[in-house]
């Protein structure tokens, strides 16, 4: 059976993950505060190549830096496991809603942690190998706009028209590099 951790697991809960959170009311597996950079500590309180899949559901951009929070999931993710990551797109009113969000990120956020040829591990090593990629949005009728844009150029969509017809959510799938 797959060891599946969910960082930030909130109320929403994972079915059959190790959860944690750093709220206790949530009642995770493991309650602990993993901004790297608040506690002074270096690692997720977990093992090396514990996980064959992790998930990071609207908890990123929570972080004050991600680059220590990128390498740890990468840490404790097995060689080749899964790594499922969503997060409010900079465009969307829930990017800016929320007072603790630090980070307001793009479909290129992200990129500097891939083995991408040319923007790729520009802070830390190559963590990971996307997968897969897609813009989430509401289901009013003028969200077919932006769906349509970005069967053609999901780049275009976020250069000249995401303020027009915003995103709520980027949904990002990649393969852990070891």
């Amino acid at each position: 059976m797959a060891r599946i951790l969910d960082v930030g697991s909130g109320w929403k809960q994972l079915p059959g993950a190790v959860r944690v959170d750093i709220r206790p009311q949530t009642k995770p597996h493991v309650c602990a505060d993993l901004d790297v950079d608040r506690r002074k500590v270096r690692h997720f309180p977990f093992r090396d190549d514990a996980f064959d899949e992790v998930h990071a559901l609207q908890v990123v951009d929570h972080f004050r830096n991600i680059v220590p929070v990128m390498e740890e999931i990468h840490r404790v993710a097995k060689p080749g496991a899964r790594f499922v990551l969503t997060v409010a797109h900079v465009s969307s009113i829930y990017s800016w809603s929320d007072p603790v969000h630090h980070l307001h990120p793009t479909s290129r956020t992200f990129i500097s942690f891939t083995d991408h040829p040319t923007r790729g591990g520009a802070y830390t090593r190559p963590l990971f190998r996307q997968r897969a990629f897609r813009f989430v949005f509401g289901r009013s009728l003028i969200s077919l706009i932006p769906r349509l844009i970005c069967l053609f150029s999901p780049w275009a969509y976020e250069k000249h028209f995401c303020w027009m017809f915003p995103a709520n959510d980027m949904r990002f799938e990649f393969e852990v590099l070891k």
